[in-house]
This record gives structure tokens, sequence and C-alpha cells, in this order.
């Protein structure tokens, strides 16, 4: 979507799709030989993060298209998102090299290895992968008893978990100082390094809005309604349309809850689906009520 605004500033938007193929289409990279003064925004940046160290052929198409913007000379960039390490600190990373390419200083692995806990699994060659719940309060339980044990008991519990899991002294010492799970490891070290480069805007600094409160409000069928669900259910037909596979089924369940009665011409194939309404809809009728309660 191409346009002007009142200032004269052209922009360009492209929807993340567009680089499902691993480029930029035709049309953005002409915009971008056109336009060298470019200031490129890319919302909702966590869609392009990584949660696992990887190569860059084993990313996503779409990331490793987006990445190619922070090899852009001249370019102003800026990222925005909500859930910026939403599952892990390795979020971060791709996300910052779209600003800047080598951002953090080393490659995704060391990254990896400075933020997270890893431990080698036994099934393959130098498999790795985050530590268990499970496995991190065995190991903390482990290294608690050996300490109290003695130096030569410690230091022996020690070499044996390097050697099984491939435990640092660093990854262990975290491990002993912390008896929950936290697998995650100088966070606040992340935030100070992107600091410079980043504005937080909490929702309650925007506006001045009471906590959001959730209220179920339950209401019955009425029998046309119940009968059309239970038939569906029962034989996966009514008198006026078929379902064929679960999905399809799940749909009608829904049309049929909000008042609906689903047609369509079981004669005909694919034949599109029309909706007549039911008598009543008391799913509807509790939504205007509820409006009018709180003044809508």
């Amino acid at each position: 979507l191409e346009g002007e605004d009142l200032m004269g500033k052209k922009w360009l938007i492209v929807n993340t799709e567009s680089l499902q193929a691993g480029k930029f289409p035709d049309e953005v990279l002409e915009y971008m030989k056109a336009h060298r003064d470019q200031f490129v925004i890319v919302d909702e940046s966590s869609k392009f993060k990584t949660n696992v160290a990887c190569t860059e052929r084993k990313k996503s198409m779409r990331t490793q298209a987006i990445k190619a913007v922070g090899k852009l000379r001249g370019a102003h960039r800026c990222i925005m998102t909500g859930t910026f390490m939403a599952k892990s600190p390795v979020n971060a990373f791709d996300q910052m090299e779209i600003l800047k390419e080598n951002y953090f200083g080393c490659d995704m692995f060391a990254f990896q290895r400075r933020h997270v806990v890893m431990v080698r699994l036994p099934i393959g060659r130098g498999v790795t992968a985050k530590i268990t719940e499970d496995l991190w309060k065995s190991v903390h339980k482990a290294l608690k008893k050996a300490k109290e044990k003695g130096e030569w008991n410690y230091s022996d519990v020690r070499s044996k978990l390097n050697s099984r899991w491939s435990l640092s002294d660093d990854d262990l010492n975290h491990i002993e100082a912390h008896e929950e799970y936290t697998p995650f490891k100088r966070v606040d070290e992340i935030i100070q390094t992107i600091e410079k480069d980043c504005m937080i805007v909490r929702k309650e600094d925007c506006y001045d809005l009471p906590e959001t409160v959730y209220k179920t409000v339950t209401v019955d069928m009425p029998k046309e309604m119940r009968d059309l669900y239970q038939s569906l259910l029962k034989n996966g037909f009514t008198d006026d349309i078929a379902c064929t596979d679960t999905l399809s089924m799940y749909h009608r369940f829904l049309d049929i809850c909000n008042g609906f009665i689903p047609k369509q011409d079981m004669e005909a194939e694919d034949a599109p689906v029309t909706f007549e309404r039911q008598k009543e809809s008391p799913k509807l009728s509790a939504l205007l009520e509820q409006l009018e309660e709180i003044g809508v």
C-alpha cells in the first residue's frame, strides 16, 4: 500500500506475509531504490524472533528477509513490539539485528550460552536444549547436598554434572543460587545494552482507565437451538447442512450458538453456506442487555 501524507512524505506499507518467500517483493525493492532517505519501521517485530539459537538458513524465510534491513546503509530503522522477550532472552537477538547487523557483538549461539542455561542431551551428538524444571531441581538438590558433605565431595559432584550435562561453572553457580526454576541469566544485561536505543511506553502511562473486569454471562439454549446442536453433534448433519470434518462442524456449532441456522444445498458440490436467523437468540439478547447496563 503506497501513498503520500500532507507533508509530501512518501510511504509504503508491506504486510509480513509478503516476506514468506524469503526476499523483499519487487515493488519494495523498487521503492527503496527510488527513495534513498528511508525510515524503515517494523511493527510487531516479535514475529521475526527466534526462540532457540540456530544457523541463519534454519530460521523462517521472513525472518531471514527482514534482517536484511539491518544491512541497509543510511536507512533509519525502528522496531516496535509489546512482546520483546516473551519466551526467551534469545528472542532479542534477531529483533535487534534488524536495527543493526551484529548488534550484540557475538553470534546467536554465544548469546544463548550467556543468557540461557543449556544442557547437552544424551541423544544425538552435541544436541543441546534449555534445562528442564525437573533437571533443575535435581541439580540444585545435588549441589546443596554435596556442599554440606564437604569441599572434596562438592567438587566431585560439580565435575560429574559438567561431564554429564555439559553445565559450565557459571551455570552451576546460577542453579545453586536459585532454588526456583530460573533458566534465564543476565537478562538485566540485555536491558542495559538496548536501553540507549529503546523507549518503553506502558499502557498505564498513556491513559487513565480502570482495570479490565471480565464477567461470564450464562444463557440457556432455546429448544430450536438445542435440537439443531444435538442433531449436528450426534449425526454430523441437520435437515439443512452436513459437516464433513471436525473444523467445519466447530464453525457450525458457533453459528448455531450465535443464533443462526446454517443452510446449504446438499445436492450441489461446494455450495455456499447461507444463514437464517433463529426465532430467538438468547446470546444476542444477553449482549444487548449488558451493553445497556454499562451505558453503551
